[in-house]
């Protein structure tokens, strides 16, 4: 019979910056959430209509302050500010990465 263990998951914050050496340069700290959030609001049959990037945004917000997360959204909403969609994707996925305990690329300090 084949037997599983459960993975100890990250619980300390962890924290990170955004845009090092620029004038926007900023430390976030993030509270690690259980990833089964985001994925259990994606199957949801309340809600189908509810895309990928609304659940993973929503697993962020909820691990950010109200200041860091309201930072993020005011960047995301500046046309004059290159931070996009792309940039947050690869914060999420460096996030998931460090609370499940399989980072999913190269892991810098």
């Amino acid at each position: 019979m084949k037997s599983f263990t459960t993975a100890k998951k990250r619980r300390d914050p962890l924290e990170f910056t955004l845009d090092e050496d620029t004038p926007k340069e900023r430390t976030l700290r993030f509270v690690p959430q259980k990833v089964s959030g985001m994925v259990m609001d994606l199957f949801d049959d309340d809600d189908e209509s509810k895309p990928p990037a609304k659940a993973a945004m929503d697993w962020l917000s909820d691990g950010l302050s109200e200041e860091d997360n309201d930072y993020l959204i005011a960047r995301l909403k500046d046309p004059e500010d290159d931070f996009d969609f792309p940039d947050l994707g690869r914060i999420v996925k460096w996030l998931v990465g460090e609370v499940t305990g399989r980072p999913t690329g190269p892991r810098r300090g």
